[in-house]
C-alpha cells in the first residue's frame, strides 16, 4: 500500500552521475535537505561511495551500480532500466511530493517527461550556456551526442528548473519560456566529511610545499594550458613549483621535472585534498569559461589565496571578497603579475567560504523552493 502525505515534503533525490564533482554538489544537498520521508536513488561507479551515505536510513537510499563493461555502460545510457524500474518501484509504494534531479540526469532524458506526469521534477540546470572552447573532432561528437541532445532534450522537457548561477538564471528564462518555475539557489559547497577529515598523503607532491596549484577534472574550458603556458613564460614564478592535479586530457606535451611542473594525472580522492590544498601558497583557477563552480568553496575552506580569471560567475561569487586577486581571462602576462600579487600579500579567503558556503542558507534556500513547488497548483 502506498505511503500517505506527511508532514515534511516526501523528496524522492536523484543523482545519476555521482563522481567528480558531481558527488560533493549532490552530497550536500542530500544531507542538508534530507528528512526521515526522503528517498534517494543513487548511480555509482564505485562501491565505496556508498559510506557517504551511511548515517541515512539504509532502507531510504537505493543504489544502482554502473555497468563496468563498455557495452553495459553504453546500453545503460540508451536503456537505463534498472534505474527507471528502481524510480518507478517508489513511486508505487511511496508517496512523492517532489523528485529532485541533481546531476545532470543525462541518462533519463527519455524518461523525464514521462516522470512529471506523476510528480513534479525539480531539475538542476548545470550547463545550459556552452563553453566556449574549441575541442578536438572526436571529443566535440562525444560532447554534441552524449551530453548536449540530452541535455537540450531535459532542458525543453523539464517545468521546473533550478540554477546555481545569476547568469544561467537569466539564459534560462530567456531561452526556455516553456517553464513553469526557474529557480535560483547559491552554488552548495564541495567541502564533505572525507574533505575535511581527510589525511591521505598525496604521493606526488611528498616533500614539495609552497607551490602554485590548479585542482579539478581537466577540460579545455578550464584553461590549463594557459596557466601552463604561463608557468614556462615567466620565470619569476619559478621559485615555486606548479602542480596540475586532476584526471583528463591536458592538450599539451607531458612536463618534464626539470620545468618544475608536477603533473598528477588521475582521480584525486577526497581524502588527499587536506594534504593537496594546506601544502600550497596559491590556488588558480583559470577559466575560459565557467556558468557554475564549487571550486572556489574548497579553496576557501582551506584559506587559501585565490586567482581566479575574470569570467562573470566568479565576479559573481568572489568580487570585492579577500583573498581573491582576479586578472583578464586569457591573458597570461596578467595571471602572471595576479599570481605574483597573491604568492606576496597571503591574504586568506576564509571569509568567502563564510559568506556564501554556510549549510543554514543552503537549507534555507532549498528548503523554500521546494515548498513553494508543492504549494503549487497541480
Amino acid at each position: 500500500m502506498k505511503q500517505q502525505p506527511q508532514s515534511q515534503p516526501n523528496i524522492l533525490f536523484l543523482a545519476t552521475e555521482y563522481e567528480g564533482g558531481m558527488r560533493p554538489y549532490a552530497y550536500t544537498i542530500i544531507h542538508n535537505t534530507w528528512n526521515e520521508h526522503s528517498h534517494a536513488v543513487v548511480v555509482i561507479k564505485d562501491e565505496k561511495y556508498k559510506r557517504d551515505f551511511h548515517n541515512l536510513d539504509p532502507e531510504r537510499v537505493h543504489f544502482i551500480t554502473y555497468p563496468k563493461c563498455k557495452l553495459g555502460k553504453l546500453w545503460f545510457k540508451i536503456q537505463p532500466t534498472a534505474l527507471i524500474t528502481e524510480i518507478k518501484r517508489i513511486l508505487k509504494e511511496v508517496h512523492i511530493d517532489v523528485v529532485y534531479s541533481l546531476t545532470g540526469e543525462l541518462v533519463l532524458s527519455d524518461f523525464i517527461k514521462p516522470l512529471q506526469k506523476k510528480v513534479p521534477v525539480l531539475y538542476t540546470v548545470h550547463d545550459a550556456i556552452p563553453h566556449e572552447t574549441k575541442l578536438p573532432l572526436i571529443e566535440k561528437l562525444k560532447e554534441r551526442y552524449i551530453v548536449l541532445k540530452p541535455q537540450q532534450k531535459l532542458l525543453s522537457r523539464t517545468m521546473h528548473k533550478v540554477t546555481n548561477s545569476k547568469a544561467q538564471f537569466e539564459y534560462v528564462s530567456k531561452h526556455y519560456t516553456n517553464s513553469k518555475n526557474i529557480f535560483y539557489a547559491p552554488f552548495p559547497s564541495l567541502i564533505n566529511d572525507d574533505i575535511k577529515n581527510g589525511k591521505t598523503e598525496v604521493p606526488e607532491t611528498k616533500g614539495v610545499t609552497n607551490y602554485i596549484l590548479f585542482f579539478g577534472n581537466i577540460h579545455l574550458y578550464k584553461g590549463v594550458v594557459l596557466l601552463y603556458r604561463c608557468y614556462l613564460e615567466h620565470s619569476e614564478l619559478h621559485k615555486h613549483k606548479l602542480v596540475l592535479a586532476g584526471n583528463g586530457i591536458y592538450y599539451f606535451q607531458r612536463p618534464t621535472s626539470k620545468e618544475g611542473v608536477i603533473v598528477i594525472n588521475r582521480f584525486v580522492d577526497d581524502k588527499e585534498l587536506a594534504d593537496l590544498f594546506q601544502k600550497a601558497a596559491v590556488v588558480v583557477y583559470p577559466y575560459i569559461s565557467a556558468t557554475q563552480s564549487g571550486v572556489i568553496s574548497i579553496a576557501s575552506f582551506f584559506k587559501k589565496p585565490i586567482v581566479l580569471s575574470d569570467v562573470d560567475y566568479f565576479k559573481e561569487v568572489a568580487e570585492n571578497q579577500p583573498g581573491v586577486t582576479f586578472f583578464k581571462k586569457g591573458d597570461t602576462t596578467h595571471m602572471a603579475r595576479a599570481i605574483k600579487d597573491a604568492l606576496a600579500t597571503q591574504v586568506s579567503s576564509e571569509r568567502i567560504y563564510t559568506d556564501i558556503y554556510s549549510r543554514e542558507s543552503l537549507t534555507k534556500s532549498t528548503a523554500a523552493i521546494i515548498h513553494q513547488l508543492i504549494e503549487q497548483p497541480k
